[in-house]
């Protein structure tokens, strides 16, 4: 991908180039970073938090599938079409209430259901020749 934007034309800015160099090496670190709070957060007696995003956790198709058809209602064509009319700050918030909307479906769908609605198909779909 870095070779491909430093032969495209127009797209050698320096300081785009430096974030990109600087995203790269800050990755790994930031995914460390990650998962050292997720293992802190796992340590001892489940609170209601991590319940609650665990139940998200174990139907993440079902959420991520949500977060696709809101945003797609939200930024294209034939939704609301806010696709380049929101600023960086708003996309951000849509973003995050988009993802709390999704885990927070899903997670009040497992405690009446065992598996979300998109899980449940995939297995039977999975299962289908085995029964």
């Amino acid at each position: 991908g870095g070779w491909l934007l430093v032969d495209s034309h127009g797209m050698t800015d320096p300081r785009m180039l430096l974030g990109l160099v600087l995203v790269t090496i800050g990755s790994p670190f930031s995914t460390f970073g990650y998962l050292g709070v997720i293992a802190k957060w796992a340590e001892g007696t489940p609170g209601p938090v991590t319940v609650f995003f665990a139940r998200g956790g174990t139907s993440s198709l079902t959420a991520y599938l949500m977060q696709g058809l809101i945003f797609s209602l939200l930024f294209t064509a034939y939704g609301f079409g806010y696709f380049a009319s929101l600023t960086a700050a708003q996309t951000i918030g849509v973003a995050f209430l988009t993802a709390l909307f999704s885990v927070a479906f899903v997670s009040l769908w497992r405690v009446k259901f065992q598996r979300g609605p998109m899980e449940a198909i995939l297995r039977n779909w999975t299962y289908l020749g085995a029964r």
